[in-house]
């Protein structure tokens, strides 16, 4: 009888201790919804406008996520330029500071895209309208404008972890096109006339693919070689081997050649060859 007695109590401390934690989980909970509710912006008082904005996706799919201090609910238009015609536009909502733009595929050559928002009541309500007339007060357009090149080059070097060189010698570069059918694909020699670390060697060629990349966007592919005579010998980590380093990067589709393996979307290869 004591042993059913004393299961009885352990069972029922379970339960309560059951209650208990799922009180303190539901609590938190509410305590973060209530944090994202104090996350959105309204505005009270003449406020200077903020906005960044990141390519993301560069290869397919590309989009474009931003931020903002515009107040929830803003209506910004995106117009893409292709000089100084425009090619395609869109809208979005700003919420808690933040927007996404969807593009497409077919707009890699753009040259800038320019984000826009007009204080009108054709595009907001007048809660909203009344918060924006604080925000660059005096401009009924309020205008961001944003290189393509600029967005491109800053995506691909989140993405590579890169760094620009801190040298690197052009003359001793060689360019290649290894275009075949319906893959564009171009390659670099560098040969360089110095002895670097294998770090900023491999920093040099994700400069010369970015930048590459930067200016044919539709590009399927880019590699490049490095000289290992250029290298410094040691045993360090840090340093080239008796080799010479090879970089591909697609970003576009694959790299297929008979030495090398597919090289799939994205896939970016730092590999040491003898």
């Amino acid at each position: 009888m004591k042993f059913l007695k004393y299961l009885g109590i352990s069972i029922a401390a379970i339960i309560v201790l059951f209650l208990i934690s799922f009180v303190i989980t539901l609590a938190s909970s509410e305590s973060t919804e209530e944090t994202i509710e104090l996350e959105r912006i309204t505005i009270t008082e003449p406020t200077k406008s903020f906005m960044e904005v990141e390519l993301k996706s560069p290869g397919k799919d590309p989009y474009i996520v931003g931020k903002c201090n515009f107040p929830d609910s803003t209506k910004l238009s995106l117009t893409i330029f292709k000089g100084e015609s425009a090619i395609i536009g869109g809208a979005d909502w700003t919420n808690s500071g933040k927007f996404v733009f969807s593009l497409k595929e077919n707009i890699v050559n753009a040259d800038s895209i320019k984000l826009s928002c007009i204080k009108h009541e054709n595009f907001h309500s007048p809660n909203v309208l009344k918060q924006l007339q604080l925000v660059d007060s005096g401009i009924f357009v309020i205008k961001y404008k944003y290189s393509m090149n600029d967005l491109y080059r800053e995506s691909f070097r989140r993405l590579l972890e890169y760094e620009a060189p801190r040298e690197l010698d052009m003359s001793t570069v060689k360019k290649e096109d290894w275009t075949q059918k319906d893959w564009r694909r171009i390659n670099f020699v560098v040969n360089s006339k110095k002895k670097y670390k294998r770090s900023e060697a491999i920093n040099q060629l994700k400069h010369l693919l970015i930048e590459e990349l930067v200016k044919h966007p539709t590009l399927t592919a880019v590699g490049a070689d490095y000289n290992c005579d250029s290298l410094i010998r040691a045993t360090d980590g840090d340093y080239g081997k008796d080799w010479f380093i090879r970089a591909v990067f697609a970003p576009h589709g694959d790299w297929t050649c008979e030495k090398y393996k597919n090289y799939y979307d994205y896939k970016f290869l730092i590999k040491d060859e003898y």
